[in-house]
C-alpha cells in the first residue's frame, strides 16, 4: 500500500513523464527536476527516445531510505532522502 502511494506521488509530480504537466507552477517544475536528478543518482534509467524516466529506484528510496540492490551490483546509498515541498 505504501509503495503504491509513493509511486503515485512521484507520478503526480510527472517524475516519470517526458514533460511537466502544463498546470505546474515554477516551484513544482523545480521539484520535478530535482526528483528526476535524484532518481538518476539512485540508478533510475532514462529513455532518451521517449524522454521518460524510470522511478523504480527513487520509489524504493522514498520508502526505505535506502536504494534497492540491482542486478548491476549497485550498493545501497548513504541514506540520503529526497526533499519535498511542504
Amino acid at each position: 500500500m505504501a509503495e503504491a502511494a509513493a509511486r503515485s506521488a512521484l507520478q503526480k509530480r510527472a517524475v516519470d513523464a517526458a514533460e511537466p504537466f502544463p498546470h505546474f507552477t515554477a516551484a513544482e517544475k523545480e521539484l520535478r527536476i530535482r526528483l528526476r536528478a535524484r532518481g538518476r543518482q539512485a540508478g533510475d534509467g532514462r529513455d532518451d527516445t521517449r524522454k521518460t524516466q524510470s522511478i523504480d529506484q527513487i520509489d524504493a528510496e522514498n520508502l526505505t531510505g535506502t536504494k534497492k540492490q540491482t542486478s548491476r551490483g549497485r550498493k545501497p546509498n548513504d541514506g540520503a532522502r529526497v526533499e519535498t515541498l511542504k
